[in-house]
C-alpha cells in the first residue's frame, strides 16, 4: 500500500473507475463503524456535475459534483471500458472528506459526511432474485453509510489513489501505519483532525482556521460547560452557514435541504435548544459568532394572555469582533429561513396552507419565524486583523463561565466581559495547550484527546488554559455591572476556574464545580455536529484592525434591538468563496455601504 501510494505520485487519473464495493451492516452503520462489512458488488465510478448544478455553464465548483457508482450488470471489464450498466446513486464529492489506504488486498475506505443512502445499489439485484426474506429486502430501504469500502485489483490501486486525489482535491489521504504508529503531532476529537499545520495558525498574527475553530469549540465544551446546561446548547460546525448557503440556495428555506441530516438525530430536534451557536465565516475574511436564543419561543408562541420576560425572548444575537462589522441581514434573514423550515419539517400536520396563514397557531407560528428578532450586540472587539477567531472561542468561554451571560445576551453592553490582552493570553494559552496535548498523544501512541482526558491531570492543565485570566486582569462579575476593584472579591470567572481545576484533579466533572443555578438542567453531552468533509484544510483570515476606538456605551444601559433587514445584495453569502490558505496577511473588512 504505501508503495502504491508513492507510485500514484507519477501516475496519470483516468475517467473512469472499476472495483468492488463494500458498505457496513445496517447495525454497523447506525453506530458509525465500518467492522461488519457487506458486499454491494461490482460498481464503475464516474465523475459527473451534479444534478443540480448547470452542466451547461461548466459550473464546476466542489459542491456541485458528484461521483457516479453504476451497478455492473456484465463481467468486471478494465477501468477504460464502459461496463453494462445498472442501478446508481450519486454521492456528493464535498461529502467525502477521508480517503484512507488499507494494507494488502488494494482496499480504499472512504469515509463520508453526512451519511449517504445506498438502497439504490442494494435493491440490486432483487432480493428475491437472491432468495432472500421479506425483511431482509426491507433493511435495503434507507441503509445509510458513513463509510465506503473500494476494493481495486493489486495492479490498479496507484491509478484510482491518483484519481481519487483528482477527484477530491480536499479530501485528506491516509497511508498505511504499523501498529501502535501514529501521524506526529496530530490530534483527533471526535470527527476533527488537528493536524501540524492547524496548530501553527495559533502562532502570533496568524489566523485560525475552520479545523482550529472547531476542534477548540468541541474542547471548550467537553471541559469547561456544565453539564447542566449542555443540554441546551448546540454548537455548528464552522461548515455550517457556507453549507447553508452553497447550490445557489435564495433563501433559508431553500438551504434547508443542503444540511437537512446535519441534525436529523438530535433528540427532539434542533428546535428544543435553548441556544444554537452558529460560527459563521463573512466573504472568507473574518469570523463573527451568530447566536439563536430560545428558537423555540418564535415557533412555538404562547397565548396572547402570557408574557415573556425580556431574557427568555427569542432572537437572533451577533457577537462580531470587528470594529466596523459588516452588515447581518443577509445571514439572519438566511437563519430565519431555515429556522421556519425546520419547524416545519418536524411539524408536518400543523404547517399552515396557503390561504390561511393569519389564521391559527400555525399563522403565529410563522410570523414568529419571519420577525424573529436580530440584535447586533455590543461586545469586546479586536485591536487586531487576526484574532476574530480567538474571540468566538473566548466569547463562548465566557458564557459558560458568567453567571448571568446567556440570560443576558444582548440585552446590555457586554465590552467588560474581556479585554484584547485576554485574548492575547487565550492564543498563547492555546499553544501551550497544544503542544501539551501532542507530547501526550507521543508519549502515550494515542492522538484521541477524549482518551487523553480521561487523566484527570492532563484534564485540569488543559481547563486551566482554556480559563485562566492573565495576571492582574479581572473582568466583571455581573451583566451591566462596572468591573470591580483590584482589592474587590474574585471574580466568577476566576472562582470558576479554581473550581474546574480542582474539579478535574479530583475526579469531578464540571456539573458538581458550576454553582449556575439560573439554568435548567439538560441532557448529559452536547450534541455537537460532526466535521463536514469540506473544512478540511480550509482556513480563514480575519476582521480588520482597528482604526480608532469607538464609544463605549454606558455600561448598565440597555442595547437597542432592532430587526435587521438589509436587502440580501448587501453582502454576499459569508464564506461562498474558497477559503483556503488564508496566510498570515491582516485584511481588511471594507465599511458598510451608506
Amino acid at each position: 500500500a504505501a508503495e502504491a501510494l508513492a507510485a500514484a505520485e507519477r501516475m496519470l487519473p483516468t475517467d473512469r473507475l472499476a472495483c468492488r464495493m463494500m458498505v457496513p451492516h445496517s447495525e454497523a452503520a447506525l453506530k458509525g463503524g465500518a467492522r461488519g462489512m457487506r458486499l454491494v458488488g461490482r460498481v464503475s465510478i464516474v465523475r459527473r456535475a451534479s444534478l443540480q448544478s448547470n452542466e451547461d455553464e461548466g459550473d464546476d465548483r466542489e459542491g456541485d459534483i458528484e461521483l457516479e457508482f453504476s451497478r455492473v450488470l456484465g463481467p468486471l471489464t478494465s477501468r477504460m471500458q464502459a461496463p453494462i450498466q445498472g442501478p446508481c446513486f450519486r454521492l456528493p464529492t464535498a461529502s467525502i472528506y477521508s480517503v484512507e489506504v488499507r494494507n494488502g488486498a488494494g482496499a480504499v475506505l472512504l469515509r463520508v459526511d453526512p451519511p449517504a443512502d445506498a438502497s439504490p445499489l442494494l435493491r440490486a439485484p432483487s432480493a428475491k432474485a437472491r432468495g432472500r426474506g421479506a425483511q431482509e429486502a426491507a433493511e435495503e430501504e434507507g441503509h445509510y453509510f458513513s463509510e465506503v469500502a473500494l476494493v481495486f485489483e493489486v495492479r490498479e490501486v496507484s491509478v484510482a489513489l491518483a484519481t481519487l486525489r483528482w477527484w477530491l482535491p480536499h479530501a485528506t489521504l491516509h497511508g498505511p501505519q504499523p501498529p501502535g504508529a501514529m501521524s506526529i503531532g496530530t490530534l483527533k476529537l471526535d470527527n476533527i483532525e488537528l493536524t501540524v499545520r492547524d496548530a501553527r495558525l495559533l502562532g502570533a498574527e496568524r489566523c485560525l482556521n475552520d479545523t482550529a475553530l472547531d476542534f477548540f469549540l468541541r474542547l471548550v465544551i467537553e471541559v469547561v460547560a456544565p453539564e447542566s446546561v449542555r443540554g441546551d446548547l448546540y454548537v455548528a460546525s464552522s461548515f455550517f452557514f457556507q453549507k447553508l448557503t452553497s447550490n445557489n440556495a435564495a433563501t433559508g428555506e431553500e438551504g434547508w435541504q443542503n444540511v437537512a441530516r446535519w441534525t436529523r438525530s438530535l433528540p427532539g430536534g434542533l428546535l428544543e435548544k435553548r441556544f444554537i451557536l452558529v460560527p459563521i465565516n463573512e466573504q472568507n475574511l473574518h469570523w463573527w459568532l451568530a447566536i439563536v436564543c430560545h428558537p423555540g419561543r418564535a415557533l412555538e408562541p404562547e397565548s396572547s394572555g402570557e408574557m415573556t420576560q425580556q431574557s427568555e425572548m427569542a432572537r437572533i444575537v451577533c457577537l462580531d469582533s470587528a470594529i466596523d462589522p459588516p452588515p447581518k441581514g443577509f445571514a439572519t434573514n438566511f437563519l430565519r429561513g431555515y429556522l421556519w423550515r425546520e419547524w416545519c419539517e418536524r411539524n408536518p400536520d400543523r404547517v399552515p396552507t396557503k390561504g390561511g396563514l393569519e389564521d391559527g397557531q400555525s399563522g403565529r407560528v410563522e410570523k414568529g419565524a419571519r420577525v424573529l428578532k436580530a440584535v447586533v450586540a455590543d461586545v469586546p472587539k479586536q485591536a487586531n486583523g487576526y484574532d476574530c477567531g480567538i474571540f468566538i472561542i473566548e466569547y463562548l468561554l465566557h458564557l459558560l463561565t458568567s453567571r448571568s451571560a446567556l440570560k443576558g445576551l444582548g440585552l446590555v453592553s457586554h465590552r467588560h466581559w474581556f479585554s484584547q490582552d485576554s485574548v492575547s493570553h487565550r492564543r498563547k494559552r492555546m499553544r501551550w495547550l497544544v503542544a501539551r496535548l501532542q507530547s501526550e498523544a507521543k508519549r502515550r501512541k494515542e492522538p484521541d484527546v477524549m482518551k487523553l482526558l480521561q487523566d484527570d491531570g492532563i484534564r485540569a492543565a488543559v481547563t486551566s488554559a482554556l480559563v485562566d485570566l492573565p495576571q492582574m486582569k479581572r473582568p466583571a462579575d455581573d451583566e451591566g455591572a462596572p468591573p470591580p476593584e483590584e482589592d474587590g472579591p474574585p471574580s466568577t470567572r476566576a472562582r470558576l476556574a479554581a473550581d474546574l481545576r480542582a474539579a478535574a484533579l479530583s475526579g469531578r466533572g464540571p456539573k458538581q464545580a458550576s454553582a449556575r443555578a439560573d439554568l435548567p438542567a439538560g441532557g448529559l453531552r452536547l450534541p455537537v455536529a460532526r466535521r463536514p468533509p469540506e473544512e478540511a484544510g480550509r482556513s480563514a483570515a480575519n476582521g480588520q484592525p482597528a482604526p480608532k476606538a469607538q464609544p463605549t456605551p454606558q455600561q448598565g444601559h440597555p442595547v437597542k434591538i432592532e430587526q435587521v433587514e438589509e436587502p440580501a445584495s448587501a453582502a454576499s453569502p459569508p464564506g461562498g468563496g474558497d477559503r483556503e490558505d488564508s496566510g498570515d496577511s491582516d485584511v481588511e473588512i471594507p465599511p458598510a455601504p451608506g
